[in-house]
């Protein structure tokens, strides 16, 4: 997996607004035809049926959606060397 940010075309982000009740946190837009179009041309960011977004905000302070490419870990690349038992590592 690379760590380059993938985003969506067709998803606009939009911080509330100052008169907006403090329920709504943020508002959506989806424009369905980028969106299906950039679905058909990217079938490796989704999941199964799904694909996971996270809602951010920049360093410039202007919020953003990220497609999560995050995967867990294979079984195969987890280390499944046995605990030790080595107490002086311990750190109590």
């Amino acid at each position: 997996m690379s760590d380059d940010k993938v985003f969506a075309d067709g998803i606009i982000f939009k911080q509330r607004g100052d008169n907006t009740p403090d329920f709504v946190i943020a508002n959506f837009t989806l424009v369905v035809p980028l969106l299906a179009k950039w679905i058909k041309d990217n079938p490796d960011v989704q999941k199964g049926d799904y694909i996971n977004l996270v809602a951010k905000i920049a360093k410039s302070g202007k919020p953003y959606v990220e497609v999560d490419m995050w995967e867990p870990k294979k079984r195969d690349e987890i280390d499944q060397s046995p605990p030790t038992d080595d107490d002086e590592n311990l750190p109590f």
